[in-house]
């Protein structure tokens, strides 16, 4: 009992703690001891830093840095000048093109206003680079104190002021002039110069500054006390420091009795944006100082940055500051960048698993740890409170308080919006031992929550079983409240979305496919998700996925938010992906768009990866506008400011071009470079984009007109090789991004032309095209020769079968009906000549003849020695005139037109003709019978038409029935030579048969190129016969 009564005391002793801290955090909150991240000052380790090497190709003992219009990082050294572009190291000169230098001592380099490098040497003058054009200047006689260039400077009017020795020389018309004697500078020793934002130029001396204001005509001493000043620099309010060897730093016209900043060494000195000081401290490494924290009083404190934090070496000889911010630092043993992080981490916590993050309705966040207790991030700070809990999915209601999961008490926790812990509810019997997977509270104010193998439960003052139709106790991999729907993800690309009691199932079938879904977000009324296997968003009812140009950045994305602006960011497995509102609109609008992206990473702050089960989501965005994004055991933020700024395009610039595997020392538009023709053309392109702060994020896309339609991405390669150009002029041009949605275009694009070789010229190709003709001219004949002989023989095969056929007609049926008449002669006259039979025997003898006299034509016919026709109607009138006998019906033939038909057609129509006539006469019982000819325009026609009793319809259909062929081979003859055959009966009696066909069938034509041809050749012999 007396253990139980310390224990209730205790826990009333804390209540009341938490009572007292929290009315002190409501009503006196300058009393708490917040951390607002924006009164920290950033510390040395908030920034990325980056080394080169002589393995990475830096070259050692860096004395200068200097920064060029186009971008590049020129470094000066005792070895030389080298180019640096954010990935590669170029010593000087890089190719034939480029002229050589006069010495390779190199003391100061400096930035040209109007572009170009000016380089000072310790022995041979100054020079100034500018492309491929080299001018050098020497120096005066009267310089005094030495030749070594200690400083160049290019700011004031496009001239150029150098520092060497004792003088200070200025170049005024493509002249030095001794600019501090004509000035009234003392002749001594001078330390430094430099020139401040108002124009004034402050010398340094021993013991002494000196300045010429704007407007003067002669230097005046500075009344300061200084040792020896090597270096100036100016801050954003123009406040002037010095770094006084040996001595400190400190401001020109400080009151302190001791500099700010003491050091006992020399220090090169730069300013960032932030207005930090950083101080290259000889052989003691880098310092960062806090300008607006310098005081008198108290020491001012310096972070410390060596070789301990991953500096090259502690021996520093120049610090530069680039128009990106960075710092760079030149070692004795390489460079080294830094840069502040993109992403801040939150101060002065780190975790012990993912962070949970949850967003109040009036922009306060929420933070969940495992058993390290609440955060709560508002206006007034970060502010720690609560229980130790485990890590749990985080809820809040509408009043911003907060509910959680306790996996130790199996309960559900509440916080109010102030943080007082002011409610418990255990969870469902039947889930009482399992885990919270998720928990939203709905808008109706009911709790809902996600228990793991035991589905979805409901708490309004019990816990009832989320029954309706297709949900199971399958545990959710997500679980999201957006206005009145749930939304719960599962891991199997299964999405259900809940609106009271009616459910809604998304599936594969419906593009579903992200895997495992792990954040579900509206934004602008539509619906994103993420998942294990890509992002993907809701339109007219089917998910939609995004496609990005590297599609790995959508992998393991468990958070999804929007900025102010709309851009779209993911914290995936590769880190944090941005992609902006203009390409995320292009890859809404064409589904199959490959959309720009940019990946941040651990050189941003962003450090380990994000929860792939829970807690989930791993992004969101508070009240003040920033994203939050947690990691294992991390948990940064990025402010509107740093997503406001606008990052330069990089410079794009033709490092090199190869043809034939030859270096061009000269292109552009002046020097237009010309190939060989043929398939011996290669052309190869080497270009670069300077990009000194993300140069990874580079990616490039070229296009060469006239011969690519569209833009060719090629990603983070630098380099276009072309071959095989057919002749003509091409246009090449590359851009580069860094992942905005602007592209930077190398101006001015390369021009160059394609030389035809011999077989691609004109003359030659109309040789090989007449040369084509006449092989095939050659091959037609050749066919035609090859066509001849195979007629010729089936011409003698047809001869043959016709001569054989005559033969056995001549041998067996007309031998065999010639007898046949002699026995019916001799029965004739045995028959008295009173007797009507003997006179029809007669004329039946008569007809015999007719017949074996006809078949001794056809005969003649099949032998070939038959009579050749003249025309159709002839042929027809010889054969009218056999049946113009006893009481034969009239036969008129009439003709309109003319042509000569081919022989082939010309004697089926005669048999068709000869088959309509003895229908005719022996079955229609006509009087008048009428043969019409017709040549017309496009067709051929013959018409046979009586005025006889007609042709019964059944025996049209089935063309003469059974056992009567003559109909049905009158049908195949027309056919046999392309024609149609049609019957009619016309009214009011008689019949009409008629043959039509085309013209290109019926007549004889000749071919248009055989005349042609046999006109020509009819010239040509006339011509030679002339000549002869």
């Amino acid at each position: 009992m007396h253990h139980r009564s310390i224990k209730r005391c205790r826990q009333r002793v804390r209540s009341i703690a938490r009572i007292i801290f929290f009315a002190v955090l409501l009503f006196q909150p300058s009393a708490i001891a917040v951390c607002p991240a924006s009164s920290t000052p950033r510390t040395i380790t908030d920034v990325s830093h980056f080394s080169w090497t002589a393995k990475d190709g830096a070259p050692p003992e860096v004395d200068s840095l200097a920064q060029t219009k186009d971008g590049y990082l020129w470094i000066g050294t005792s070895l030389g000048l080298y180019r640096f572009d954010g990935v590669r190291f170029t010593p000087y000169p890089a190719s034939a093109a480029n002229p050589s230098l006069p010495s390779r001592a190199i003391s100061a380099i400096a930035a040209g206003d109007q572009g170009g490098l000016w380089i000072g040497y310790v022995y041979a003058g100054i020079s100034h680079l500018y492309g491929n054009t080299l001018v050098n200047y020497p120096l005066p006689s009267s310089v005094r104190g030495g030749t070594s260039i200690q400083a160049l400077s290019c700011c004031r009017q496009d001239s150029v002021w150098a520092l060497v020795g004792n003088t200070i020389l200025r170049l005024h018309a493509s002249q030095w002039e001794d600019f501090g004697a004509l000035n009234g500078l003392p002749a001594e020793a001078h330390f430094a110069m430099f020139f401040d934002r108002e124009g004034n130029l402050w010398v340094s001396a021993r013991n002494n500054v000196y300045v010429l204001r704007v407007g003067g005509h002669r230097f005046s001493k500075v009344n300061v006390r200084v040792y020896s000043v090597t270096q100036f620099a100016q801050t954003k309010d123009g406040t002037l420091w010095t770094s006084d060897a040996w001595r400190g730093v400190r401001p020109l016209f400080s009151t302190c009795k001791k500099p700010e900043v003491e050091m006992k060494v020399t220090a090169n000195m730069v300013i960032d944006p932030e207005d930090n000081i950083w101080l290259g401290k000889d052989y003691t490494g880098v310092s960062r100082v806090t300008s607006n924290l310098v005081g008198c009083s108290t020491r001012t404190p310096q972070q410390q940055f060596r070789t301990s934090e991953g500096l090259t070496s502690n021996v520093t000889h120049a610090l530069f500051r680039d128009r990106d911010g960075n710092i760079w630092i030149g070692t004795e043993r390489g460079i080294d960048r830094l840069r502040p992080r993109m992403f801040t981490l939150l101060e002065g916590k780190t975790f012990n698993f993912y962070p949970a993050l949850a967003a109040t309705p009036a922009g306060a966040l929420w933070i969940g740890t495992h058993e390290e207790g609440l955060i709560h991030v508002s206006e007034r700070g970060i502010v720690p409170l609560g229980r130790r809990h485990p890590s749990s999915p985080l809820a809040v209601d509408a009043a911003g308080g907060l509910w959680l999961g306790d996996a130790h008490d199996h309960k559900l926790h509440h916080y109010s919006s102030r943080g007082l812990h002011d409610r418990e509810v255990p969870g469902p019997k039947e889930a009482q031992n399992a885990a919270v997977q998720g928990i939203v509270v709905k808008a109706d104010g009911f709790l809902l929550g996600a228990f793991e193998g035991h589905g979805l439960w409901s708490y309004s003052k019990d816990w009832k079983r989320v029954s309706e139709e297709g949900l199971t106790n399958e545990t959710p991999s997500s679980l999201v409240q957006i206005g009145d729907s749930t939304w719960i993800g599962y891991s199997n690309d299964r999405l259900v979305q809940l609106v009271g009691h009616q459910t809604r199932f998304f599936a594969p079938s419906d593009g579903l496919r992200v895997g495992a879904v792990l954040s579900i977000v509206e934004d602008q009324d539509r619906i994103w998700i993420s998942g294990t296997d890509g992002v993907a968003f809701l339109k007219q009812d089917k998910f939609l996925p995004l496609h990005l140009l590297r599609a790995d950045l959508t992998e393991g994305v468990s958070g999804i938010v929007f900025d102010e602006s709309g851009n779209l960011w993911l914290n995936g497995g590769l880190g944090v992906v941005r992609v902006l509102k203009s390409e995320l609109d292009l890859a809404m609008q064409e589904p199959k768009y490959f959309a720009s992206a940019v990946l941040y990473g651990e050189a941003d702050g962003i450090v380990g990866s994000p929860a792939q089960v829970k807690p989930v989501p791993s992004a969101i965005k508070d009240g003040r506008g920033r994203l939050w994004f947690a990691t294992a055991g991390n948990l940064v933020y990025l402010s509107p400011d740093f997503m406001s700024q606008p990052r330069p395009l990089p410079s794009v610039t033709m490092q090199s071009v190869f043809v034939n595997g030859q270096t061009v020392s000269s292109y552009g538009n002046q020097h237009r470079l010309v190939l060989p023709g043929g398939r011996d053309n290669r052309i190869e392109f080497n270009f670069a984009a300077v990009d000194l702060n993300t140069p990874s994020q580079v990616s490039y896309r070229f296009k060469l007109e006239g011969e690519d339609k569209e833009w060719q991405n090629a990603g983070t390669n630098r380099q276009a090789v072309y071959a095989r150009l057919k002749p003509g002029a091409y246009r090449f041009r590359v851009a580069a991004t860094n992942g905005e949605d602007k592209w930077s275009e190398a101006v001015p694009a390369l021009l160059f032309n394609v030389k035809p070789a011999f077989y691609q010229t004109k003359g030659f190709i109309i040789l090989c095209a007449l040369v084509g003709v006449g092989f095939l001219w050659f091959v037609y004949l050749l066919r035609i020769r090859y066509v001849t002989a195979r007629i010729r023989d089936r011409l003698e095969q047809r001869s043959t079968e016709r001569l054989r056929i005559a033969r056995e007609l001549h041998d067996t049926l007309l031998q065999s009906i010639h007898g046949l008449m002699l026995r019916f002669h001799y029965v004739a006259e045995s028959i008295s000549e009173t007797d009507p039979s003997r006179e029809m025997l007669c004329e039946a003898l008569e007809r015999a003849d007719d017949l074996i006299v006809e078949g001794r034509n056809q005969v003649q016919d099949l032998r070939g020695e038959g009579e050749s026709e003249r025309s159709l109607q002839e042929a027809l009138m010889r054969l009218v005139e056999k049946f113009r006998l006893g009481a034969y019906p009239e036969i008129d033939i009439t003709e309109e037109g003319s042509g000569k038909l081919r022989p082939v057609v010309q004697e089926e129509i005669r048999k068709v003709c000869r088959e309509a006539l003895i229908n005719a006469l022996n079955h229609a019982k006509a009087t008048r019978i009428g043969i019409d000819i017709i040549h017309a325009h496009g067709f051929f026609e013959v018409k046979i038409s009586d005025d006889g009793i007609g042709i019964q319809s059944e025996v049209l259909r089935e063309w003469g029935g059974r056992g009567h062929w003559g109909l049905k081979g009158m049908s195949e003859r027309a056919k046999a030579i392309g024609g149609v055959l049609r019957i009619r009966t016309k009214t009011p009696s008689g019949t009409e048969v008629s043959v039509r066909l085309r013209s290109s069938a019926a007549y004889l034509v000749t071919h248009p190129i055989t005349s042609f041809l046999k006109k020509i050749s009819e010239r040509i012999k006339a011509t030679l016969k002339d000549i002869r």
